[in-house]
């Protein structure tokens, strides 16, 4: 039985897909969550201890190395033959140039995810036969990942991720194991709906308050729409306050949300063709052009402030 190691996003749909995929390739696979800006340290850790070498594939989905760190296994022949990362973040394309790396953002002109990514790399290689129950879930969590889900009314795909929300990583994993496992075609059964519903109203009454918060700021010479909140809303409050009338009065670029649970600094475009991550690149962060994010120890006002 080979030994599997999988590193992906420990925050998001995205993420959770790589795990939740990776369990039906894979016989028991060791599932690492990496935040964004610790799965340099992580793997080096790993490396160290010589844990890497216990593992006969290794993948990473969601993300990738630090193009120094991808440099430094590249002079590794044997780690380098079982690494594969699979990533879909403009700001990691320079890491193309190692041949255990594919950044890529988009497939036949379709926006791609971490999980998008890694079915299609574990169907090519024979590792995971497809099935329509499979095709879906991914899909949806593609839509929703990318924000095709919001140019396509795709409700389902938001709906999916309000499911994550409610039941928490572990619960959702394991949710969907089972759902995938057991059914053809991928549908939300009566519970999962109710579970969403309840979800919703909660989530509308504390969005709403957040809305009210946003005040518009100068960073970096933009308007952006600032306002600190947690992990769980930075998505829906950029969504929300793109429709709303403060969005358009205040001519608003982007928002920049320091996210209180995370030690990050969200940010989301409001202006289709603004992109932010140019924004994120500058305060030693990345991400793509209408989703990005940096440490929230280089948020200084001071320096963005013109």
């Amino acid at each position: 039985m080979e030994k599997v190691l999988i590193f992906t996003h420990g925050i998001d749909i995205d993420g959770y897909g790589g795990a939740i995929l990776g369990s039906f390739a894979f016989e028991n696979p060791k599932i690492c969550f990496a935040e964004n800006f610790n799965l340099d340290k992580l793997f080096q850790d790993k490396w160290n201890d010589g844990e890497l070498d216990k593992f006969d594939r290794i993948f990473i989905t969601d993300h990738c190395l630090s193009y120094d760190k991808c440099a430094e296994v590249d002079k590794d022949k044997t780690l380098r033959a079982k690494l594969k990362i699979l990533d879909h973040h403009e700001a990691r394309n320079d890491q193309n140039d190692f041949d255990f790396v594919k950044v890529v953002e988009k497939v036949n002109g379709k926006n791609v995810c971490g999980t998008s990514l890694f079915y299609e790399y574990l169907v090519n290689e024979g590792l995971l036969n497809k099935k329509p129950s499979f095709d879906k879930f991914v899909e949806l969590t593609r839509a929703y990942d990318t924000w095709d889900w919001t140019k396509n009314g795709n409700l389902l795909a938001n709906e999916l991720n309000t499911l994550a929300l409610a039941m928490g990583r572990e619960k959702y994993i394991l949710h969907m194991q089972n759902k995938l496992s057991t059914e053809r075609e991928f549908e939300f059964s009566p519970d999962d709906k109710l579970t969403i519903t309840n979800y919703q109203i909660w989530f509308r009454a504390q969005l709403q308050n957040m809305v009210e918060k946003v005040r518009v700021i100068k960073f970096d010479g933009y308007n952006a729409g600032y306002v600190e909140t947690k992990e769980l809303f930075k998505n829906d409050l950029a969504t929300a306050v793109k429709k709303s009338k403060l969005a358009k009065d205040e001519d608003i670029d982007f928002m920049l949300m320091p996210i209180t649970d995370r030690g990050t600094v969200s940010l989301r475009n409001i202006k289709e063709n603004f992109d932010v991550n140019l924004i994120a690149l500058r305060h030693g962060g990345g991400g793509h052009p209408g989703a990005a994010s940096f440490p929230i120890k280089n948020l200084n006002f001071h320096e963005s402030e013109q």
